[in-house]
């Protein structure tokens, strides 16, 4: 189907009842998650870290996209107080114990830029110490650099990105196969059954089952990945609310249920969306990986070569990592 017929189809409300093939072929027709170029801003709220009990964080994602590749900005706008864990705790190793005190570290802002050179991500992270009482310490701020090949799949910030235009009511429809079942809903939306013909983010083959709202720019108002060799649900989401930019329809907020570390919500809202890339983030991107380069406290984890050993590929340069 054309995209301007798309288009069309999606900034008109429906006249009539819609098939569940209809809104099949505008959902892969509808290339939002996949435009050339654009500027995504969104809050993420989330457990601030992987182990549990240290509570939870809001970033500013900033995710830009046009010919100079990916730039993506992560930057905590308030971190959680550290918070003690008595051993031994779950998730928790003797390693992050001494003297009495737990040390722990909290990411703090992530920068990445990849085109079609490679990929680099510079992280911040917030060390801590606490001791039984909750006394919380600050300690240095640990810098790490890590280079990619293009192999994405080891990019903790770029495996965002689908995640995060999920919540905001937009998938990628490329891997929507076929129609297997509908029904229309409450208040016009329909649902959908449908085969997955790629594995989403390495989850498995599976089906998505997808509430379409054709009133509201065809958004996706619930999806489930269900897994069809052992009916396990590997992701579900819900979202909310509407905001109209032109043509393209996104949802205000958006909820990843259960899909954090530890069976933990994600919360996303919108801030702002355009058609254009951000040259400014592209430019501030390039210049802190530059100097993270540079710098002789940052230390650089080198992932540039699958058929190394991950101990031979890491620690190019081992700095103090402290600033």
């Amino acid at each position: 189907m054309p995209l301007a017929v798309v288009n069309a189809a999606i900034a008109a409300e429906p006249a009539s009842p819609i098939s569940g093939q209809q809104i099949l072929e505008i959902l892969r027709g509808n290339n939002v998650t996949e435009l050339p170029r654009y500027t995504l801003r969104v809050d993420v709220e989330r457990p601030v870290h992987t182990i549990p009990g240290q509570g939870r964080a809001v970033y500013r994602w900033t995710i830009s996209k046009g010919p100079e590749g990916i730039a993506v900005s992560s930057l905590a706008d308030r971190l959680p107080p550290p918070v003690f864990q008595q051993p031994p705790s779950q998730g928790y190793l003797p390693l992050d114990y001494y003297d009495g005190r737990l040390y722990i570290s909290m990411p703090r802002k992530s920068l990445t830029l990849s085109n079609d050179q490679g990929c680099e991500t510079y992280e911040t992270n917030e060390g801590f110490s606490i001791g039984p009482d909750g006394d919380a310490k600050q300690l240095a701020t640990h810098l790490v650099l890590r280079q990619y090949t293009l192999v994405k799949d080891n990019v903790e910030s770029l495996n965002w990105i689908p995640y995060i235009w999920l919540a905001l009511g937009q998938a990628r429809a490329a891997d929507f196969k076929t129609l297997l079942a509908d029904a229309p809903t409450e208040k016009g939306a329909r649902s959908l059954r449908i085969q997955v013909q790629r594995s989403f983010m390495g989850q498995g083959d599976g089906q998505w089952l997808l509430t379409v709202d054709p009133n509201e720019g065809y958004l996706l108002r619930s999806a489930s990945l269900i897994g069809t060799a052992n009916g396990l649900t590997y992701l579900n989401c819900t979202t909310s609310g509407t905001r109209r930019f032109g043509s393209i329809a996104l949802a205000t907020e958006g909820v990843l249920h259960g899909w954090f570390p530890g069976r933990h919500d994600v919360n996303i809202t919108l801030v702002d969306f355009s058609e254009e890339p951000d040259a400014k983030l592209f430019n501030d991107v390039r210049a802190e990986l530059n100097q993270a380069l540079a710098n002789d406290r940052v230390d650089i984890s080198d992932d540039t070569d699958p058929a190394k050993p991950a101990w031979v590929r890491r620690a190019v340069r081992g700095g103090s990592g402290r600033e």
